[in-house]
Parts: structure tokens; C-alpha cells; sequence
């Protein structure tokens, strides 16, 4: 397909996809900076509560948050690094692209059910959709190689 057929919100998709990724990029940044603080915090927590009641014994805290903090982040950064690859196939109309941004999408519909008693919750939920309906509009799928192509006029030579 040519870049003149490119439907206009597929620049906008890719451009989006793009800020998201630096966005997962930054959030994993921010929780391995975190990671150095857990001990203060614990520590400060533990000052003001007095102790944790429910902790089985032998459990570093501290070390168990950092474990949880670090795996979440490496999470992020597999995402947010994933993001660019995607953005490309997506402006370029591969069709793959269009394949893994369905199931990203339903993933972050699912996310964002699970999540609809916080306001983040309706906000990924609403984009989600938007994203799903605009994919599966014939001229996208038709741009990513995953609809019929169009006809205009009348079929020549014999029917």
C-alpha cells in the first residue's frame, strides 16, 4: 500500500504508541530510583505502626519489595521497548502490526475492566475501544493488508 493511502489516525496511532513507550521507559526509571528508598520507608512505616502483625517470620521486607519494585520495572521496560517496533509496523501498514495491536488492546481492555473502580480504569477502557473500533475500520484494515480491498464502479468483462 502506498504512504498516500496511509489513513490520517494511523500517524496518530504510531506517534501515540511512541509517547506511551517513553512513558513505560520514565515509570521504570522511577521505580528502580525507588528501589533505594524502600529501606527508609519500611523503616518509617515500621516507626509509626510499631510492627507488621501478618508478616510470616523470616520475611525481609525490604528485600521482598525490592524483588516486587525491580520485576515490575524490568515488566515496563520490555513494554516500553516493544512500543517502537510496534509504532513503526503501524505507520508502515505491516500487517503483523496490526495482529499484536489487537491483542494489546484487548489486553489493555481487559486491564482496564479489572481496574474500573479507579478513574485510570474508564480512561483506559475508553481508549482501548477507541483503539479497537479504529482498527477494525475497512480502510485501516485494508491499509495493514487484513481487509478486502475496495472496488469503485462497475465489474468489466463478463459476469
Amino acid at each position: 500500500m502506498s504512504i498516500s493511502s496511509r489513513p490520517g489516525g494511523i500517524t496518530l496511532l504510531a506517534l501515540a504508541i511512541c509517547v506511551f513507550g517513553v512513558i513505560l521507559l520514565a515509570g521504570a526509571a522511577e521505580l528502580l530510583s525507588a528501589t533505594g528508598f524502600v529501606e527508609e520507608y519500611i523503616d518509617l512505616a515500621w516507626k509509626t505502626m510499631g510492627t507488621i502483625t501478618n508478616l510470616p517470620p523470616g520475611i525481609d521486607l525490604v528485600a521482598l519489595v525490592k524483588v516486587v519494585l525491580t520485576a515490575i520495572a524490568v515488566v515496563l521496560i520490555v513494554l516500553g521497548v516493544v512500543n517502537f517496533p510496534l509504532a513503526w509496523g503501524i505507520y508502515s501498514g505491516k500487517g503483523w502490526a496490526w495482529t499484536f495491536s489487537i491483542i494489546v488492546t484487548v489486553i489493555w481492555i481487559v486491564i482496564g475492566v479489572v481496574t474500573l473502580i479507579a478513574v485510570v480504569g474508564v480512561f483506559i477502557l475508553m481508549i482501548a475501544v477507541l483503539i479497537l473500533y479504529y482498527l477494525y475500520r475497512p480502510n485501516v484494515k485494508e491499509f495493514f493488508g487484513k481487509g478486502v480491498p475496495r472496488t469503485y464502479g462497475t465489474p468489466i468483462g463478463p459476469i
